[in-house]
């Protein structure tokens, strides 16, 4: 028998660069909705993307995930000496004590679920981008644990996400212009995200195998009017929607304002052709026969 008390209520798998950031935010501002301090809990990745959770990996391990976790640690102890008008932030020595969970306890189901708290009538979420790319097995693992949870996914034109995503890791992370980017540390790195990705069909229909809920937002809906888009993921959640922030027109996470050059959207619309002809022609939404439209007419 499957516990119905068990959390989180709702898990937003990305992928990144899809309008993750601009979801825990909007949420995170939501009176009838609790997000956990730190964004990515990424416990699903674990054994996956991320090396297991161990005590050793904490302080020692140099993958990227440790090395903000002990970052995220650290920046969390003023939180509990310093006034929250100092640091802008009341959830003061619980927010502390929260890092402490996460970090040194035992990383379990038992343990992802002691991560929210039990409010009744407040929805709680993990929002994970790198659950997108989780082996189905760890998908079925996680409806044997809670078969009623909420899944969201967002879909964002491929060629569009991949140029976001090498600005962010080959520019903002770099503090450097797109322009002064090899070509080939260029193709090397939208090559490599190709390789290591799962077209938005193939994953949509994994979750949709375990999990009777899955809501699929597109980016473009969310660029179009936020608040409307923003609302309808509150209605799937069972929040209300006559709670709308002047943040939900905000970008998040905003990229280096580079134009996409014509040879690499050549390149990428050559990679990604047989996926965004495959949406338009075999799904009932409609952005992608826009995408088509625009990328390949």
């Amino acid at each position: 028998m499957i516990s119905r008390a068990k959390q989180p209520d709702f898990v937003c798998i990305g992928p990144e660069k899809t309008g993750t950031g601009w979801l825990y935010k909007a949420l995170s501002a939501h009176p009838g909705a609790w997000m956990p301090p730190i964004k990515e809990l990424r416990f699903l990745n674990e054994g996956n993307h991320v090396p297991d959770h161990t005590l050793k990996n904490l302080i020692l391990s140099s993958h990227w995930h440790y090395r903000a976790l002990r970052r995220q640690l650290l920046f969390s102890i003023p939180r509990i000496v310093l006034p929250a008008k100092v640091t802008g932030n009341r959830r003061g020595i619980g927010q502390f004590r929260w890092m402490l969970n996460y970090c040194l306890r035992s990383h379990s189901f038992d343990w992802y679920s002691d991560l929210f708290p039990r409010i009744p009538k407040v929805v709680c979420g993990d929002i994970s981008p790198l659950y997108y790319g989780i082996p189905e097995s760890r998908i079925a693992e996680l409806s044997r644990y809670k078969d009623n949870l909420k899944i969201i996914v967002f879909v964002r034109n491929p060629i569009e996400r991949v140029w976001s995503k090498a600005r962010m890791n080959l520019c903002a992370h770099k503090g450097r212009k797109f322009d002064d980017v090899p070509a080939s540390e260029v193709i090397a790195f939208v090559d490599a995200v190709y390789e290591g990705w799962r077209p938005y069909a193939d994953t949509i229909e994994s979750w949709k195998r375990y999990f009777a809920e899955v809501f699929v937002g597109f980016f473009d809906a969310l660029d179009e009017d936020p608040a409307r888009f923003f609302r309808d993921i509150c209605s799937f959640l069972g929040l209300s929607i006559d709670v709308v922030f002047a943040s939900v027109g905000e970008r998040v996470n905003v990229g280096v304002d580079d134009r996409l050059p014509a040879r690499l959207r050549n390149y990428l619309r050559s990679q990604y052709h047989s996926e965004i002809k495959m949406l338009a022609e075999s799904s009932n939404y409609g952005y992608p026969r826009l995408w088509l439209e625009r990328e390949y007419s």
